[in-house]
C-alpha cells in the first residue's frame, strides 16, 4: 500500500468452498458464474485504507490488482479522510 508491503499472507484452505457458497448464491437469485469473471469471496489480509491510498494486491503465478481509494462514497463506508 503507498508502495510498502504492509502484509501478506497464503491462499485460503477453503477456497473450492468459498466459489462454491458464491455459485449456490447466484443460482438463488438466477446468476451463474461466467467464463474469465473475477470472483473476490473475501480477503486473504486485512490492512485499513483511507482516502488518497494506492493499494496493489499480487498474487503468485496469477494477475494482480491496483486501485486507489477515492472519496465517492466514502461517508457510506466510514472510510476516514486523509489529513
Amino acid at each position: 500500500m503507498n508502495g510498502r508491503v504492509r502484509d501478506a499472507g497464503l491462499w485460503p484452505d477453503d477456497l473450492s468452498a468459498r466459489i462454491a457458497q458464491a455459485a449456490e448464491l447466484l443460482g438463488a437469485i438466477g446468476e451463474h458464474f461466467q467464463g474469465g469473471e473475477r470472483i473476490i469471496t473475501g480477503s486473504i489480509v486485512q490492512v485499513p485504507v483511507a482516502i488518497g491510498d494506492e493499494v496493489d494486491a499480487e498474487f503468485d503465478g496469477y494477475e494482480s490488482i491496483r486501485l486507489k481509494v477515492t472519496g465517492r462514497g466514502a461517508g457510506r463506508l466510514g472510510l476516514p479522510s486523509r489529513p
